[in-house]
C-alpha cells in the first residue's frame, strides 16, 4: 500500500505519509537509482532500514514530480540542493512520513503507538507534563507527547536538546486532528511554536513550521 496519506499544511507545503507493505524489490520499481543510490541502498545492512531509505526517496519523488536528491548537513539535518523547498523526515516501523514546504523551516515525527513508550516517559516528560498523562489515553497522549517534541528537535536541527528541559509542552485536550503550543528554550534561544498532530489509526503524525 503506497502512499496511503496526503496532508496539506498551507499552500506550499504538502505531506506524504507511506505505508511499507511492499517487498525490497517491488519498491525498487517505484523509482530509478543511480549508481551511488544503489550503493547507498545497499550499505545498509538492515532490510528495513533499506525500505525506509528508498521509501523517502520514491515519496519525495510522487509530492515534487522531481528528482531531487538529499543530501544532509553536520547536524544530519536533510537538505534538497538547487530548490527553494525544505524537508523533513520521519519514519517509525511501517511508516515514513517526508513533510515539503518551499518558505519556512520545519519538522515531523511519525510514530505508531505501542506500550514501549510507557516505559521511557520519564526521561522525555517533565514533572509538569507528566500530569497530563490520563488512564483513558495512557498510550495515545504520550506518544503525541513524544512525536511532537521529535518534530521540535528535528524544527530546531541542531542536535544538543534536552528533550525534558529544553522542550516544554502546554496542556491539550487529545482530538484527533489537534495543536499543541510547544516552546523550545535552549541557552540564548527561545521559540514558541504551533505543533499540528493527526491521531490516524495506525499512526500519530506531529508536524511544525516556522521560520
Amino acid at each position: 500500500m503506497p502512499l496511503v496519506k496526503t496532508f496539506y499544511p498551507s499552500k506550499v507545503a504538502v505531506i506524504g505519509v507511506w505505508q511499507i507493505t511492499e517487498t525490497l524489490g517491488e519498491l525498487k520499481n517505484f523509482i530509478v537509482l543511480t549508481n551511488e543510490d544503489e550503493t547507498t541502498c545497499n550499505s545498509f545492512t538492515v532490510e528495513r532500514r533499506k525500505k525506509e531509505w528508498l521509501c523517502v526517496r520514491i515519496l519525495l519523488k510522487k509530492l515534487t514530480n522531481e528528482n531531487h536528491r538529499i543530501f544532509y548537513d553536520e547536524n544530519r539535518k536533510p537538505l534538497l540542493k538547487n530548490t527553494i523547498i525544505n524537508i523533513s523526515i520521519s519514519h517509525s516501523k511501517n511508516y515514513v512520513a517526508v513533510y515539503l514546504d518551499q518558505e519556512k523551516n520545519l519538522g515531523i515525527d511519525i510514530e505508531e503507538p505501542r506500550e514501549q513508550v510507557l516505559k521511557i516517559i520519564s526521561k522525555f516528560l517533565s514533572p509538569i507534563e507528566l500530569t497530563y498523562l490520563t488512564e483513558k489515553n495512557k498510550i495515545t497522549k504520550p506518544t503525541v507527547l513524544w512525536c511532537v517534541k521529535e518534530a521540535l528537535y528535528k524544527f530546531y536541527s541542531k542536535k544538543l536538546l534536552d528533550f525534558k528541559t529544553e522542550l516544554a509542552v502546554e496542556p491539550f485536550d487529545l482530538q484527533v486532528n489537534g495543536m499543541i503550543w510547544a516552546l523550545i528554550i535552549k541557552e540564548n534561544y527561545k521559540k514558541l511554536l504551533s505543533v499540528k498532530y493527526v491521531c490516524e489509526q495506525n499512526y500519530i503524525l506531529a508536524f511544525v513550521s516556522g521560520s
